[in-house]
């Protein structure tokens, strides 16, 4: 606003014509906690079940998901029970955690692997998703209400992709091991746009 006043200071109009303006509401944040365990340094996905949060780290720490107390010590790990590539996320769903390999930066694939964990006992089974335009990389793993999981492709220029099995197959629908059709949906701009 002080900029609209000095300009129509130089140019002789009244101040009192300037329009204010007003900047959109910043979004507030509030950390949850700070995982300090090292399988925890470089997390991949995070949710919360029943009101406990659960974690997966990144490539070399991902084949355990971390159970973590309020201030995000890890109450205990959970094995999990199919050996994973590289999980990039996990999402939750009727009280079951869905982890998700869908690629990583160097490695673009053509099927996604969903395992099935159930957090009491660590028991589950591999669910796999086949794209049907070729490889891609995923990094989100997303379950709707219905239980329809939708997978966000990441892409580094242009649209992320995003895939839903054929026929709103829900999670709990899908067969073990597959694999299953995606196909899709839409897509995401994300980052700056010209």
């Amino acid at each position: 606003m002080v900029a609209l006043v000095a300009a129509g200071a130089l140019l002789g109009a009244p101040a009192a014509t300037a329009v204010p303006t007003t900047a959109p509401p910043q979004p507030s944040f509030e950390t949850y906690c700070r995982p300090s365990d090292s399988g925890l340094a470089e997390l991949s996905g995070t949710t919360f079940v029943d009101g406990s949060l659960y974690a997966v780290g990144d490539s070399g720490t991902d084949h355990r998901l971390a159970h973590l107390a309020p201030d995000c010590a890890v109450q205990r790990w959970i094995d999990v029970p199919v050996d994973p590539y590289d999980i990039e996320d996990v999402a939750d769903y009727d009280r079951m955690l869905w982890l998700s390999v869908t690629g990583d930066n160097l490695y673009r694939r053509d099927t996604v692997a969903l395992t099935r964990v159930n957090p009491s006992d660590g028991t589950g089974d591999l669910h796999r998703l086949t794209y049907p335009d070729g490889q891609h990389d995923a990094e989100a793993l997303l379950v709707e209400p219905g239980g329809r999981p939708v997978i966000v492709t990441k892409e580094f220029s242009g649209a992320a992709g995003i895939y839903v099995p054929t026929g709103d197959a829900t999670v709990q629908s899908l067969p073990s091991p597959g694999p299953t059709p995606l196909e899709k949906a839409g897509a995401l701009m994300l980052g700056p746009q010209t």
